[in-house]
């Protein structure tokens, strides 16, 4: 149902007198035939008429308005699906492109992240780690101790070499 704003030609054309039935008046429901409205009449009837063009005008929105929602809910569903990893059919991937390429991107890029994840649970990185330095058993904490201590020493010694040499400056 396309209801367009209509104008004041078709305000004229619609509640013009010659156009009413029978010439029946508005506000009185009774018949004057070519009788002239009178201001508060034809104020009364520009009022009905935008009261109703209004009431369908919103009815009208608020169909375009569920349309747009009802939309938006199905294209951040897919996304959501998509984001993760979950297999999406071809349809509903097109359609999430033509609706919104910015958020189909987005989905798209955390579906492979999320593919990509789901490959990798299998391996154990601690595992790998603990594998490749098998070989290395040392307690680096120790050895640590021992450099810093090493430090220390170094810092005290050089301390106890320099001189303090007084200079007198007064004049």
């Amino acid at each position: 149902m396309s209801i367009g704003i209509r104008g004041a030609s078709d305000f004229n054309s619609i509640y013009s007198p010659k156009m009413m039935k029978n010439n029946e008046n508005v506000t009185t429901g009774s018949a004057a035939p070519n009788a002239p409205l009178s201001a508060e009449q034809k104020t009364k009837q520009a009022d009905a008429f935008l009261a109703q063009h209004d009431k369908l005008y919103a009815e009208q929105q608020a169909a375009v308005m569920e349309t747009i929602t009802d939309g938006m809910a199905v294209a951040q569903e897919i996304a959501r699906r998509m984001s993760s990893g979950a297999k999406v059919s071809q349809s509903d991937e097109n359609n999430l492109m033509q609706y919104d390429m910015r958020m189909y991107m987005a989905a798209k890029n955390a579906q492979m992240m999320a593919e990509r994840k789901k490959d990798m649970s299998d391996e154990s990185l601690i595992d790998k780690f603990v594998e490749r330095h098998a070989n290395d058993r040392k307690d680096w904490t120790s050895e640590l101790d021992q450099r810093i201590q090493g430090i220390n020493q170094s810092q005290t010694t050089e301390a106890e070499n320099v001189e303090v040499t007084k200079v007198d400056i007064s004049v």
